[in-house]
């Protein structure tokens, strides 16, 4: 009988070191959820390529037609730029001006490095160049008899050539300044227009 006692015991003993031990485990995991911060809301242009140029504009290239077609339908607005590498193929990239605004020559060059980087010439290491336009130049409307596949556009009226771009891309990360910091911050990015000439409104 006191075998049988004994063996009781040591099995209540165990059972509740056992218990001890799942409750402690649980209490350091629900410790660690409570230092988890909420993931950010993703912004809607993080579904394209993308990138903020050095003055603080936009610019947004869709992945593939289905995403071109959306960009130009939905995204480009008034005042903004329309820019396209000089090759069979490439994707549609808009720049965001929603001020309408003349835009400055070094977001226009930083853009065009982007569209030819972004296109097949990439790939080719052919060097070529990137041409834009206004938003109201862009249509699906095409020709009579002809037909537009989804991604494809007629552009309507003179093209604006830039100079040759070098293939060039990067990494980098997005950086959210707190509401105490955003004033200190306000004007870190904004265009030198004093540094070069403006492009981009009619």
């Amino acid at each position: 009988m006191e075998i049988k006692e004994k063996k009781t015991m040591e099995a209540s003993n165990q059972a509740l070191k056992l218990a001890e031990k799942a409750a402690k485990h649980e209490m350091e995991r629900d410790k660690q959820k409570s230092h988890l911060l909420i993931a950010r809301k993703t912004y809607w242009f993080e579904k394209f390529f993308w990138f903020i140029t050095s003055e603080n504009y936009l610019v947004i290239c869709g992945r593939d037609m289905q995403q071109n077609e959306m960009i130009v339908k939905k995204y480009l607005k008034k005042g903004d730029i329309y820019m396209h590498a000089d090759i069979h193929g490439a994707a549609s990239v808009v720049i965001k001006n929603p001020e309408g605004k003349p835009l400055p020559k070094r977001t226009l060059d930083e853009a065009a490095v982007f569209t030819v980087s972004r296109s097949k010439a990439w790939d080719s290491k052919i060097v070529t160049s990137a041409w834009w336009v206004y938003d109201n130049q862009v249509s699906k409307t095409a020709p009579s008899g002809e037909y537009l596949p989804t991604g494809s556009f007629m552009i309507r009226g003179k093209k604006n050539f830039m100079n040759p771009s070098r293939l060039e891309m990067g990494f980098g990360f997005l950086f959210k300044v707190d509401d105490m910091s955003l004033e200190r911050h306000m004007f870190d990015r904004r265009p030198r227009e004093e540094e070069s000439e403006a492009y981009g409104t009619q």
